[in-house]
Parts: C-alpha cells; sequence; structure tokens
C-alpha cells in the first residue's frame, strides 16, 4: 500500500533548499515501523519558492500484515545548503496526533468458487485414470499491482481429509500479480481417478501475499468441506453393449451346416471414452450346454483392438469356423471389453454374457434334404424297374413257383385216389 503525507510549511526561506525526511511509527508501540527488518521511510529534496508551501512525500510497503494498527507518520526538515552539513530546522513528531495518523484495516478478500469437469464442465466426472478438475475462483478485494500465489489441494469429503494419489496430494498453485481490486482465476489439478468411483473430491483454496517471496502472508482462504460449489463428484463409468450375431453371408440368425461358416457379431458401445484404447473378446457358447464352443479342441473365438473415435460406436468381430457336425444346435457369441491402454494390465471395463440373449444367438440348421426319384412308367405301364441286384422279386417268384408245384401235386394225388376207389 502507499500512504501519501502532505505537509504544509510556514516560514521557508525563498531560494533556500531542503530536505524533508519522513518515516512511519506504530502508534500503539511508540515505534518505528519495521517491514522485513527495514524502516518504512522516504525524503524529499527540494529548493523553496516561497515562504509558504504544499509538498507531499509518499511510502509504499507490504501492510497485508498490519490490519488493526494505526501508522503516525513523522517528519524532519533540514536546510541543505551545505549537503555535507545539513541543519535541522523543523519537525512534526506527536504520536497523538490523527492529523499525521492512518489506520490500517483489515483487507476482506472475498473467494467464491466453482470446481467441476474441465472436459465438460458437469460436477459428475466418470472415474478415469486421466481426468482434470478446473477450479474457478472469483476473488474480490485485491490490492492491485500486488503479486498473489493462489493454493488449491483436493480433498475427500467423505473423510475429511486430503486426497493421496500415488501417496502424493492433488494440488496446484498459480502466482499473478493483480490487475484490479476483482479478479477471476483457474486452477487445474490433473490426476488418475479410476479408483475413485463414488467419491466426492472438495477442492481448498488459500490465497497468499507474496510481495516477499520469503515471507508469503495469507490473506485469504475457503474450506468449506461442505460446500457443494467445490465439490464434484467422481462416478463410475458405465459402458453398455449391444449385440447382433448373424451369418456372415445372409445377414439371417440361421446358418446351414457346413465346413466353414461364419458369424458376424455387430457391437454398439456407449460410454467409452474417445481416444482410449480398448480390446473387444468374444467367443462362441453351445446354448443347450451353457459351455463353450470346442472345435477340434480349441475355442471358437476372436478379438479386435481399437481406439474409441468417439463415446458411442459399432464394431463388428467374426468366427469363422467348422459347424457341419453342429446341425441343430444353438450358439451364442460372449463378448468383454478391455481397456488395454496399459496392454500389460488390461482392465475389464464392460462384458455382456447372456446365455438367453437372442440377439446374440444364432441356430444352425440341418442340410436340407435330398430330393427323392419321381415314380416313372415301366415297360409294362406303371412302377418303377426293379434295381440291378434287388433279390426282393426273386424270392417272391421262387415262392410263388414252389406254391404252384406244391398245388399241382396235390391236385394230382387227390385225382389219383379218386380213381383207385371208383375201381374197387
Amino acid at each position: 500500500m502507499t500512504i501519501v503525507d502532505t505537509v504544509s510549511l510556514d516560514g521557508l526561506k525563498k531560494g533556500t533548499k531542503y530536505q524533508l525526511k519522513g518515516w512511519e511509527m506504530v502508534k500503539s508501540e511508540n515505534a518505528e515501523l519495521l517491514i522485513d527488518g527495514k524502516p518504512v521511510e522516504n525524503d524529499l529534496t527540494f529548493t523553496a519558492k516561497d515562504s509558504k508551501m504544499e509538498v507531499q512525500i509518499a511510502f509504499t510497503f507490504n501492510a497485508s500484515a498490519l490490519a488493526g494498527k494505526e501508522l503516525v507518520t513523522f517528519e524532519e526538515l533540514y536546510d541543505v545548503t551545505n549537503p555535507d552539513e545539513p541543519v535541522k530546522v523543523a519537525e512534526h513528531k506527536d504520536i497523538e496526533d490523527d492529523g499525521q495518523k492512518v489506520t490500517i484495516k483489515e483487507r476482506v478478500i472475498d473467494i467464491h468458487t466453482k470446481a467441476c469437469d474441465k472436459a465438460t464442465g458437469d460436477k459428475m466426472i466418470l472415474a478415469s485414470k486421466d481426468i482434470t478438475i478446473v477450479d474457478t475462483v472469483a476473488l474480490a478485494g485485491l490490492e492491485k499491482d500486488t503479486k498473489y500465489q493462489l493454493k488449491g489441494w483436493e480433498m475427500v469429503r467423505s473423510e475429511n481429509v486430503e486426497l493421496l494419489i500415488d501417496g502424493k496430494p492433488v494440488e496446484n498453485d498459480l502466482t499473478f500479480t493483480a490487475e484490479d481490486s476483482e479478479m477471476e482465476m483457474q486452477l487445474f489439478s490433473t490426476f488418475n481417478a479410476s479408483k475413485l468411483a463414488g467419491k466426492e473430491l472438495v477442492t481448498f483454496e488459500e490465497l497468499y501475499d507474496v510481495t516477499n517471496p520469503d515471507e508469503p502472508v495469507k490473506v485469504a482462504e475457503h474450506k468449506d468441506i461442505e460446500n457443494d460449489r467445490q465439490t464434484v463428484t467422481i462416478t463410475e463409468r458405465i459402458i453398455t453393449m449391444h449385440t447382433n450375431a448373424a451369418d456372415k453371408a445372409t445377414g439371417e440368425n440361421t446358418i446351414d451346416a457346413g465346413k466353414e461358416v461364419t458369424i458376424v457379431d455387430t457391437v454398439s458401445l456407449d460410454g467409452i471414452k474417445k481416444g482410449v484404447k480398448y480390446q473387444l473378446k468374444g467367443w462362441e457358447m453351445v446354448k443347450s450346454e451353457n459351455a463353450e464352443l470346442i472345435i477340434n479342441g480349441k475355442r471358437v473365438e476372436n478379438d479386435l483392438t481399437f481406439t474409441a473415435t468417439d463415446s458411442t460406436m459399432e464394431i463388428q468381430i467374426a468366427f469363422t469356423f467348422n459347424a457341419s457336425e453342429l446341425a441343430g444346435k444353438e450358439l451364442v457369441t460372449f463378448e468383454e471389453l478391455y481397456d488395454v491402454t496399459n496392454p500389460d494390465k488390461p482392465i475389464k471395463v464392460a462384458e455382456h454374457k447372456e446365455i438367453e440373449d437372442k440377439g446374440q444367438t444364432v441356430t444352425i440348421t440341418g442340410k436340407p434334404d435330398e430330393p427323392t426319384t419321381p415314380e416313372s412308367d415301366t415297360p409294362t405301364g406303371k412302377g418303377n424297374p426293379p434295381k440291378t441286384g434287388d433279390t426282393t422279386n426273386l424270392a417272391l417268384l421262387f415262392l410263388l413257383l414252389i406254391l404252384s408245384a406244391a398245388g399241382l401235386v396235390f391236385t394230382a394225388y387227390r385225382k389219383y385216389r379218386s380213381m383207385k376207389a371208383s375201381h374197387n
């Protein structure tokens, strides 16, 4: 701050060179005001233009720690016609003089804040490895041209303790020079919030006068654990998956059994994070057994790695296998989605494994029956001619011949008996 001391002088000798010296006193202590161990003082040298003059002398110093103090300016006037031997010709040093007194009022700096997600501006932030909270701080009551430092850090609301990530507090600071008594500043805190789902975080702030960087003076703070404007909520990222499995060739959910069939699974994803690398894994299940489909001792599976270009995407994954022995089976595609930002430690973020889901199901149908040979006329007029090697009709003919011969023998025998009886 700057105190200007206006001094009215009477009885000066026109043309004489004078020096006015002044310094600040602390009234309650009747002692010189020392800032950083040095007296607050100044001097002004001038040549009298008249016997009466009014001159001003200014004192600029850091008064941030002086709230409530009363300061009194003392003055001494010297004739410096001979600068090597200045002569004091007047003084004004009255610790009780209200005209020489100024009172340092406590500077009340108001802080109003709003914390939110930098990316969306929302107070609900999806848990992820890299989030940024922006704290917008409105300051009122600053002293223009004073250098300040704004410090901020995150607190866990439920525990009323500092948020620590990997053992370190989540904090930041900003140093600026006040261009006006009212200003708006922003603090950014970027950190890994992947394990903070369900937590409420509150940003605390302190403002320091750093005119003397070796002895910063705290001039304001805003630390209210119950303040909703300072609070953001970390929510669990919910990724939804909707799927449709179908025959690649026809787009139908039925496939004719064959040695090489391909099921295409179209997966709609919602809630993924743009720019994040994901891996979609899928495999086939036998619905009736609720077991993995194994062909030649291996699971029928596939995977696809991609980088999200938006929060909503549709991707496809294909499964090609031998289904020649699967007629009548219903196959269900299961899926899992992994965040592979760190490929050495993939994190499963979603799955879709519902054995009863019709959208995930395809049915393997049997081969169509071979057409039967239509009836055709034979040389006899109808019916099919006997095939080569067909012994059924030959056996029947042979039986008929035997029965016919037996009938002839029986008839002849009866005739013989009848003739013999007539002779007797």
